[in-house]
């Protein structure tokens, strides 16, 4: 009887072990992960508006053509301002061949401007007070997240890559398709 058991136990936990796989992310349909997770932004358009401005960069413009990594987070959230070196590695060794930017939503404050100077970032820093860029493009839910965007601004992705080693995945694959 002991060996029944064992043995269906042993059977129970490899099945378990071999099909819950397939409730990772699947690494291979980009579309099917959009299609589900945020169907209403898959190939949206974002619009950057013109009171958008860079910290780091004297002068910086969103150009249609290059596909591009936005990340988003409130200047306020404290842990949103410590991403950005995370941000910063991530840019430097997987998303050397994109551009990488940054747009800080909401009150700037001396938190947020410290650590931007401290760290010198490669990428754009850009900021957004008014959260024009949120609500114009009418993703409020969003407003911590990061999304790839093609050469025409159209969404391709959404979920962060730093927090999720199969979006990594995803964001490296659209990266090295658009080139």
């Amino acid at each position: 009887m002991i060996k029944r058991i064992s043995r269906f136990f042993l059977i129970t936990v490899t099945y378990t072990l071999i099909f819950s796989c397939n409730q990772a992310i699947d690494n291979t349909d980009i579309e099917t992960f959009m299609d589900k997770n945020h169907p209403r932004l898959n190939n949206k358009k974002l619009e950057f508006g013109n009171d958008l401005y860079s910290t780091n960069f004297d002068s910086f413009e969103f150009k249609g053509g290059n596909s591009k990594i936005i990340f988003t987070g409130l200047m306020s959230c404290s842990s949103c301002v410590l991403r950005l070196k995370d941000i910063q590695e991530l840019a430097d060794k997987r998303f050397q061949k994109t551009q990488v930017i940054y747009i800080g939503i909401g009150e700037r404050n001396e938190y947020f401007d410290y650590q931007v100077k401290k760290n010198n970032f490669s990428y754009p820093v850009i900021i957004d007070e008014s959260g024009t860029f949120i609500s114009g493009n009418n993703i409020e839910e969003l407003d911590e997240s990061a999304f790839f965007v093609n050469g025409n601004n159209e969404i391709k992705l959404i979920g962060s890559p730093i927090q999720s080693e199969e979006l990594l995945i995803f964001y490296q694959r659209l990266i090295s398709s658009s080139k």
